[in-house]
C-alpha cells in the first residue's frame, strides 16, 4: 500500500504548488518582477523517506491582480500520468522589497484516488529564485500518510520547450524496403528478405527530433537492430523526457515490376520481369508458340499503366489455331520457373522458390477487366461458348513443403497437393476499373504448421483467368499487377 501512495503523493505534490493561496492579503500591491518561468527541481518525502529527489520541473508565474500572482504548470506529466495543464489562477502574496516576496497559504483539495487532502505551503521569490516547501496531510483506509515537497528553481531568461518526440525516423538503404512508421513510441520498419545479418547489425537512421531537443543515441550513428533499440529524447528545458523503442517488424520479399529482362530471340523474343531467376510468365510458353505460328501480344508484357514505375499486364488469349497450344491460354505470372513440356503445358509450370521463413501476408495492387466472352477450351475440339458466365483473375500464394531443392509442384498437383502447408487467396476476383490494394493472409491448412527445420517453396500466382488452368476463359480479360510484396515473420 505505501508504495502505491509514495508514487500518488508524489504526483499529488506536483499539483499541490498550484493550490490557492490564503484569501487574506499580506503586503502592498506587486509589480511584474515576478513575472516569468521558474525551472528547478522537487525533492518529495512521505513520512520521513525520500521517494523522489531532483524532479525536474517548471512553473510559470504571472502578475494576475495586485497582490495575486497565478502559478501554472503547462502540459504535465508525471510518470505514465499526463494531466495536462495545471494552473491556480489566484494566489495572495506579501511583496518584502523590490524583488523579494513571500507566500504561505492551506486549502483542502479532493483528489481521485487520494481522497481529501490537507495542504500547507510556503516559500519566497527572492529576485530570480523561487523556493517554496509544501507539506500534505492524508487519511486513506484509516492510515495517516505526510509529505513534504520542496522545490527551488531559477528563473529562465526566456521559456524554454518542454516538447521531446521523434517527428521522423528514416534509413538510406536499399535493405530497408519500408521506411519506420512511429506509433506512439513505438517505432517499426520492414529490411528485405535477403538482408544480411552484419548488414542489420550496421544500419544508420537519419532522426529528427522536437526543436532543440536532444537524443541518444545520436542520429547518424550505426545500431545493431538485429534487436530493439532504445533512443531517449529530452526536451530543451530537461523536463520531459521519451523513450521510444526501435524495432523491425518483419522481413519482405518486394517484386516492384519495374525492371525487364529480354529473352530469346527473333519471332520468339519477350520480356520477363526482374529478377528472372525467381519469376516466370506464360510469355515463355507463347514464346515457344511463336515457332508454330503464333503472331499475337504476348500473355505478360510490361506495361507504363502503373501505380508506380513500371507494372505487369497478363491478357487471356484464344490460341486454338496453334498447334501444340492448349485452346485457351491465360496470362500468368509466378514465382518458379518455365520448362517447356510439348506433350503436357500444366506440367510446364515449375511453382515456387525456396522459402526459409514464415510467411504472414501477400501483398500488392491490381485492376482487372474480363473478356466479352467466356470459353470453355478444356476440349479443343469442342470449344463450347458461355455468355452466361463471366471471367475472373486469381491472385494466390502457396506454401508447400519439399524433400529437396528440387522437387516442384506444376499446374498439374499446385491447387490440390498434400505437400500444401498455407495459402493465401483474393475472394474477390471480379472486375476493378482502377488499381486496387489487396493484402492476403497466410491461412495454415488444419492440422499444418511451419517448421523451421523442413524445407519449404513458396509460389505466388497470378492469372488472367483463374480457370485457365483448365483451359478456361474468356480472351481478352486483362490483370494488372504491381508492387507485389510478401511480409515474413
Amino acid at each position: 500500500m505505501k508504495t502505491k501512495l509514495m508514487y500518488l503523493f508524489s504526483m499529488f505534490c506536483m499539483l499541490s504548488l498550484f493550490t490557492a493561496c490564503s484569501d487574506d492579503d499580506k503586503g502592498g500591491p506587486i509589480g511584474t518582477e515576478f513575472d516569468g518561468v521558474y525551472k528547478g527541481t522537487l525533492d518529495v518525502d512521505l513520512d520521513g523517506t525520500k521517494v523522489g529527489e531532483n524532479l525536474p520541473q517548471k512553473v510559470y508565474v504571472t502578475k494576475v491582480g495586485d497582490n495575486q500572482i497565478k502559478m501554472e504548470l503547462k502540459n504535465f506529466s508525471f510518470g505514465a500520468m499526463a494531466l495536462g495543464n495545471i494552473s491556480v489562477d489566484k494566489c495572495n502574496v506579501e511583496k518584502q522589497s523590490d524583488d523579494v516576496c513571500k507566500f504561505d497559504g492551506e486549502q483542502k483539495l479532493t483528489l481521485p484516488i487520494v481522497g481529501d487532502c490537507d495542504v500547507v505551503m510556503n516559500g519566497t521569490i527572492a529576485g530570480e529564485k523561487l523556493d517554496m516547501v509544501i507539506n500534505v496531510k492524508a487519511t486513506q483506509s484509516g492510515a495517516a500518510i505526510t509529505v513534504k515537497v520542496d522545490f527551488k528553481g531559477t528563473k529562465l531568461a526566456t521559456d524554454q520547450s518542454s516538447e521531446a518526440k521523434i517527428t521522423e525516423f528514416t534509413f538510406d538503404s536499399k535493405e530497408v524496403v519500408s521506411q519506420p512508421e512511429i506509433d506512439g513510441t513505438n517505432i517499426t520498419f520492414m529490411v528485405t528478405d535477403t538482408i544480411k545479418a552484419e548488414e542489420l547489425a550496421a544500419l544508420v537512421p537519419t532522426i529528427k527530433i522536437s526543436d532543440k531537443a536532444t537524443i541518444t543515441p545520436a542520429s547518424g550513428v550505426a545500431q545493431d537492430f538485429s534487436k530493439p533499440v532504445t533512443y531517449t529524447v529530452t526536451s530543451e528545458d530537461g523536463i520531459t523526457t521519451t523513450t521510444y523503442t526501435v524495432s523491425v517488424a518483419g522481413k519482405m520479399q518486394k517484386y516492384s515490376l519495374d525492371e525487364w529482362v529480354d529473352k530469346g530471340t527473333g519471332k520468339a523474343a519477350y520480356k520477363t520481369p526482374f529478377p528472372d531467376d525467381k519469376l516466370a510468365t506464360s510469355s515463355a510458353g507463347a514464346s515457344y508458340l511463336a515457332l508454330f505460328g503464333y503472331t499475337d501480344e504476348f500473355p505478360v508484357v510490361p506495361t507504363e499503366d502503373a501505380v508506380k514505375g513500371m507494372a505487369a499486364k497478363l491478357t487471356t488469349k484464344n490460341t486454338s489455331d496453334i498447334s501444340l497450344a492448349p485452346a485457351i491460354t491465360s496470362g500468368s505470372l509466378y514465382t518458379g520457373r518455365f520448362a517447356v513440356d510439348p506433350f503436357n503445358q500444366l506440367n510446364s509450370t515449375k511453382f515456387g522458390i525456396m522459402c526459409d521463413k514464415k510467411p504472414l501476408l501477400f501483398n500488392g495492387y491490381y485492376k482487372y477487366t474480363p473478356g466479352e466472352l467466356f470459353l470453355d477450351g478444356s476440349d479443343k475440339k469442342n470449344i463450347v461458348e458461355h455468355p452466361e458466365l463471366t471471367d475472373e483473375c486469381s491472385i494466390k500464394g502457396v506454401l508447400y513443403e519439399v524433400a529437396n531443392e528440387s522437387e516442384t509442384l506444376t499446374g498439374l498437383n499446385i491447387g490440390d497437393s498434400e505437400k500444401i502447408v498455407a495459402v493465401a487467396s483474393l475472394a474477390d476476383g471480379t472486375a476493378k476499373a482502377e488499381y486496387t490494394p489487396f493484402s492476403l493472409e497466410f491461412n495454415f491448412l488444419d492440422g499444418k504448421t511451419y517448421d523451421s527445420t523442413k524445407l519449404y517453396k513458396l509460389a505466388l500466382i497470378f492469372s488472367s483467368s483463374s480457370k485457365g488452368d483448365t483451359f478456361q476463359g474468356a480472351p481478352g480479360s486483362t490483370l494488372y499487377i504491381d508492387e507485389l510484396e510478401v511480409v515474413f515473420e
